[in-house]
């Protein structure tokens, strides 16, 4: 309360009891009035100390506290103001609310923000994954359509290569065809050969016995011309007449001479038929009855059978030796016909396995026809198939297609909705950062004056990465006014943070895996640009969808190095607790809020027993018991790497929230 104030009531207060004691002052006379003065000026120094002790001082007190609650330090005790009997109901209603009432619901925001923060990050991460999974499935797409293509093509070429082996088989069919007719055609000129060689050989034969005849007669007829050598030498010997006509008959043995020349000439030209040697040996047998005729004349008239005799016996050995001659050729002739006969009758072996070949090659057609068909029949039914593939496949293409453009469309549908999460994480941080301000109950000033600098700037790294990837896929689908330079000169921000703690936690596992996760999203981003210049959309889109992967695993990584700032630099006590722990609420759960949730479980737990108080105590459950942090019990008892110690910690905690 301001002084002048006081000092004003003061001033009325005296007003008020000089105008009271005026009358009462004008009783009293010499002495007494100077003891009555004495008397009132106690008086009113009595009423100035009374007003100082129970109100100026008390209200001071207030002032002092109303500053300290302006400074955000809720931490207060009130016990010395509700000593003062006239601001007691005052000191009493602000101990109430705000060690209670302002607390509690301080506490209560901070949880649900820090509740709504958890879902936050895991709405955010699942913003991410959709975003990178509707990319992957607008690739996937992209592929079966290029795949379905393809299929599409070689089910074209299968249609024409089925059709051109269609037509290529009907035009083997004809072909079959026509060699069969033409097999048959030989088949029938073959039996007909064959038949004209059966004949030949028949002739041949014929013409061998014919000669064997002749061989026979010209043997005889060769003994015969001996023997009348023979006779006539000795006819010739007695009978000088038979001269004469023995000169008749050596003319006729010239000629017969001439003839058998004839007749072997004739013979070897004869070839198969030998019809020369016919006529010669016909010659031959005229000459012999001339011969005959004239023997007989020469018997009639032996007076010129001498001198016939004489030639005769000349010309009968001549004779003699033609005679064997003939025979020479006459068995000539029958070896040729042997042969003749031989050839023949293996041209007609070979003939008939010609002919069982042709018999052959007709039963191979035959069964070939049939598989031929088989064969149509089967491309036929692979036609019709391969048309009713070729359908589908179109349908498909469609459907492909189709999805295609609403996976595009959904990635496009998914941006505003992964800003909105971003923008509402950093809402809910700076919620955080706002409350984070106040002490609560039960808190040490050391704790609350921590300087937290380090991790709001990790913090703003965080979100300064998530508004940048916000950018870029705004970029990608033309919904931003930046340029791609400005969204480049963004990402220098999360870089500078990265430069700036290098020498801080170099040698942190997490800020390794982070320098390396943001070098390979700056090689993103330069195959990101190549993309974008040459308008590829797609295929920027699936290399955006990779860099957000590598943005998940740095948000990670953001997270690891947040919880280890806040357990050993801001509140190393927690880390005694918590050292061991990978729990994600509690990780979460900034060191001004932590070391207020046992306080506050404990308040709301009485507060519970004072409502109900016709139920046993075992019948109550805090409020925030299950709600505020539900993860917390699963999560304990799947941990098994802790020590018994701890988890009996935890869970003595768990029990009192």
């Amino acid at each position: 309360m301001n002084k002048k104030l006081l000092h004003k009531i003061l001033v009325l207060i005296i007003l008020l009891l000089t105008i009271v004691l005026i009358p009462s002052f004008m009783l009293f006379v010499g002495v007494s009035k100077i003891f009555f003065v004495l008397f009132l000026c106690f008086l009113f120094l009595g009423i100035s100390f009374c007003l100082f002790s129970f109100i100026e001082r008390p209200i001071n007190h207030l002032e002092k506290i109303l500053g300290t609650l302006n400074s955000g330090d809720l931490n207060i005790d009130f016990k010395e103001g509700m000593k003062n009997i006239f601001l007691h109901a005052v000191f009493k209603e602000l101990d109430k609310f705000v060690c209670s009432t302002m607390n509690d619901m301080i506490n209560e925001v901070k949880i649900n923000i820090l509740k709504t923060q958890d879902s936050s990050d895991v709405f955010l991460t699942e913003v991410q994954k959709a975003v990178t999974n509707a990319s992957r499935i607008s690739l996937g797409a992209s592929y079966i359509g290029s795949r379905v293509e393809n299929l599409d093509s070689l089910l074209k070429d299968s249609l024409k290569e089925n059709n051109t082996i269609k037509d290529s088989i009907q035009e083997y069919e004809s072909l079959l065809g026509i060699q069969n007719a033409s097999i048959n055609e030989t088949n029938d000129v073959l039996n007909n050969i064959v038949k004209m060689i059966q004949k030949s050989i028949a002739q041949v034969e014929e013409k061998k016995a014919l000669s064997k005849q002749m061989a026979s007669v010209t043997e005889t007829g060769n003994v015969k011309v001996q023997k009348t050598v023979a006779s006539v030498n000795q006819i010739a010997e007695g009978i000088d007449v038979i001269r004469d006509t023995i000169k008749i008959v050596a003319s006729v043995a010239s000629r017969t001479n001439l003839l058998a020349m004839n007749a072997a000439i004739e013979a070897a030209h004869a070839g198969k038929a030998g019809a020369g040697f016919a006529v010669v040996a016909d010659e031959i047998r005229k000459l012999a009855e001339t011969t005959a005729m004239q023997v007989k004349n020469i018997t009639e008239s032996l007076e010129g059978v001498t001198h016939l005799i004489e030639e005769s016996v000349a010309t009968s050995s001549e004779t003699g030796e033609s005679f064997s001659k003939v025979s020479l050729a006459v068995n000539e002739f029958i070896s040729a016909f042997d042969d003749m006969a031989s050839d023949y009758t293996a041209l007609a072996k070979k003939n008939e396995e010609v002919g069982r070949g042709f018999s052959g090659i007709k039963d191979f057609e035959s069964e070939m026809a049939e598989r031929i068909s088989d064969i149509n029949t089967r491309i036929d039914k692979t036609i019709e198939n391969l048309g009713g593939i070729q359908l589908s496949n179109n349908e498909i293409r469609v459907i492909v297609e189709r999805n295609e453009k609403e996976a595009l469309q959904l990635s496009r549908g998914q941006t505003p909705i992964y800003a909105h999460a971003v923008e509402n994480a950093e809402s809910l941080e700076f919620m955080r950062k706002k409350l984070n301000k106040y002490r609560l109950i039960n808190m040490s000033k050391e704790v609350w004056n921590t300087d937290k600098t380090e991790l709001y700037e990790l913090i703003k790294a965080t979100f300064d990465h998530l508004e940048w990837t916000v950018q870029v896929l705004d970029f990608l689908q033309g919904e931003t006014r930046l340029s791609w330079d400005q969204i480049k000169e963004n990402a220098l921000k999360f870089d500078s943070w990265v430069e700036s703690v290098k020498n801080v936690y170099s040698n942190h596992d997490e800020y390794v895996k982070i320098v390396e996760l943001n070098t390979q999203i700056r090689e993103k981003v330069e195959s990101l640009q190549r993309l974008v210049v040459g308008n590829r959309e797609q295929e920027a889109s699936i290399e955006f969808s990779e860099m957000l992967e590598i943005s998940r695993q740095i948000m990670v990584q953001l997270e690891n190095l947040k919880t280890y700032i806040i357990k050993n630099k801001i509140n190393p006590e927690s880390n005694r607790l918590f050292n061991t722990k990978k729990i994600r609420t509690i990780e979460l759960i900034s060191t001004d809020d932590f070391s207020n949730i046992s306080e506050l479980a404990k308040k709301e737990a009485k507060c519970k027993e004072e409502e109900l108080p016709h139920k046993n105590k075992t019948d109550v459950k805090p409020e925030h018991s299950t709600e505020m942090i539900p993860e917390l019990h699963e999560e304990l008892k799947s941990d098994s790497t802790d020590s018994d110690d701890d988890i009996l910690e935890l869970q003595d905690f768990i029990e009192t929230l």
